[in-house]
């Protein structure tokens, strides 16, 4: 006599593998997965109007990045207005940066050596019309 299935462990067989395929396709459809980035934090004491996560990071109009997260940072006892800094957490892509002919590894004297240069984030606007901007 064969056993026979229930149907609730054929439901909970469904769902189950339901849920495994969102979550394969959520974490493989990201492209988070492979990605290399570096990541920074810019502060700002203007405002940063126009500017939102997923704006574009560019060297010379070209796009090597993203901006992640904008946030306001509080001090303890402000003064005056200019003591409210904006943190804006931004990425660089390490793919962009090769496709572009940039070669080995941004490293903290990479990045000291740049800004000792001069080499600054700075807010732009990207389209009049919208007022969006990036960095």
């Amino acid at each position: 006599m064969a056993a026979k299935a229930s149907a609730r462990a054929i439901g909970i067989f469904v769902v189950g593998a339901i849920l495994l395929m969102l979550a394969a396709i959520g974490l493989l459809g990201s492209g988070n997965l492979f990605r290399t980035t570096y990541n920074f934090v810019s502060y700002f004491n203007g405002s940063v109007a126009g500017l939102a996560p997923g704006a574009g990071v560019k060297l010379r109009g070209v796009k090597i990045g993203q901006v992640t997260e904008v946030r306001l940072a509080i001090p303890g006892e402000p003064r005056v207005l200019d003591d409210f800094m904006i943190p804006v957490l931004w990425e660089i892509e390490k793919d962009l940066l090769v496709k572009h002919g940039t070669q080995g590894e941004i490293t903290a004297a990479t990045m000291d050596t740049l800004i000792g240069l001069g080499l600054r984030a700075t807010l732009q606007q990207e389209s009049f019309v919208t007022g969006k901007k990036y960095i």
